[in-house]
């Protein structure tokens, strides 16, 4: 029998593995992909902190490093938010899955590949996972963790419920004449209503174009890259692949048992449906109250429930910020964003934001906390509604 049973082998599992196979414990991850290193439909722009947490800073994972970029209205008025430092770095999230998973590997972990699961169940006294019958296994431990992703199935089957709020990410690779080397952001209902696309350069020539979407996702992805094929020259490099992102967090992340991490738990910064950096931090805590569990034998939802508490103190007042700026965006149509734009420009509201260092890449929830305090930010929101 293992110590803890780990659904799914990306950077969120294979960190939380890594860290209980140093501690002594015995672990299993279970990865229903047959190998790792392929494309994953994920930007992978991250601070340069995250990149520490999982210790990967200095290695070819990371590709690329912003240190600005340029977000474009539905008109095409462009605000350019830039610092004198490194603001994020691109990871090759496919290389970023493989790395991890090594790591956790080298640390002591078995990772399994090729087992997709079918069945958890639990009792009294241990966890039983059983992966696809075809070809399968039933695996037993005392724990099981689930960072599987985007998995409402799953989820459903454990009685832990559906995500409440969820988009779909289309990505791919495209060539071009050239980059300038920013970051772009597009805004507007033309190609992403109610979020944002990204033409991401991953070098002179090659980039990564991509959107978020509630519905119709392939066809917007159609018309953003229609765009990019006329204004940058572009041509697709191999088929876009899709993906769902959770916008909002479980009300249950834990039960006797079990814990649920990452973007399975909707643990997910919900203005552009980032998920390492919060999923990371919220590993950490699970990993903390696993360890307590062992030391006390007891594995009961009471005493999981403290991972639930810990992630939420630290992630939950960010969540909810960015839900409401999230909210009030999709409220907006093409002609108010426009009008914002004007407004933030005249206030130099983008500069005085950049220029707070106390605010970092992943504080999206600080950003609109401390937009709300400044007075040009409200008198912003005024012109744009009654311009």
């Amino acid at each position: 029998m293992q110590d803890v049973l780990i659904i799914g082998a990306g950077p969120i599992g294979s960190y939380t593995a890594k860290h209980l196979a140093k501690q002594g414990f015995k672990v299993t991850v279970i990865e229903k992909r047959k190998r790792l290193g392929n494309p994953v439909c994920c930007a992978g722009i991250i601070s340069p902190a995250c990149a520490n947490l999982m210790d990967i800073g200095e290695t070819p994972v990371v590709i690329r490093r912003f240190n600005s970029a340029n977000v474009y209205s539905p008109s095409r008025r462009v605000i350019n938010i830039s610092r004198s430092e490194t603001q994020a770095v691109t990871v090759n999230r496919g290389l970023l899955d493989e790395i991890m998973a090594i790591k956790a590997e080298e640390a002591g972990a078995i990772v399994l590949y090729g087992q997709e699961v079918v069945n958890i169940s639990i009792d009294n006294d241990s966890v039983k996972v059983q992966t696809d019958p075809g070809h399968g296994l039933t695996l037993e431990g005392k724990m099981v963790i689930v960072a599987a992703g985007f998995n409402p199935v799953l989820n459903s089957c454990l009685g832990i419920g559906r995500p409440g709020d969820f988009a779909i990410g289309a990505q791919a690779i495209v060539e071009t004449a050239g980059t300038n080397g920013d970051l772009e952001i597009y805004l507007g209902k033309a190609f992403a209503p109610g979020f944002f696309g990204w033409f991401q350069p991953l070098n002179d020539t090659r980039a990564l174009a991509g959107l978020l979407s509630r519905k119709n996702t392939a066809f917007h992805f159609e018309r953003f890259f229609e765009y990019l094929r006329t204004n940058k020259f572009a041509r697709l490099d191999g088929k876009p692949r899709f993906r769902g992102v959770s916008l909002k967090p479980l009300t249950c992340t834990c039960r006797d048992r079990l814990m649920v991490i990452g973007d399975a738990a909707g643990q997910v910064k919900p203005l552009t449906g980032g998920g390492l950096y919060y999923g990371l931090r919220a590993a950490i805590q699970a990993i903390d109250v696993v360890s307590q569990a062992f030391s006390s034998g007891d594995f009961s939802a009471r005493s999981l429930n403290k991972y639930q508490h810990l992630w939420q103190r630290e992630l939950l007042r960010d969540i909810k910020h960015g839900r409401f700026a999230r909210k009030l965006f999709e409220s907006f149509n093409d002609r108010y964003i426009d009008s914002a734009f004007r407004a933030i420009e005249k206030e130099k509201l983008a500069e005085k934001l950049a220029g707070d260092l106390t605010i970092g890449f992943d504080d999206h929830g600080r950003v609109v906390s401390k937009a709300f305090k400044k007075p040009s930010f409200y008198r912003a929101l005024l012109r744009m509604v009654f311009s």
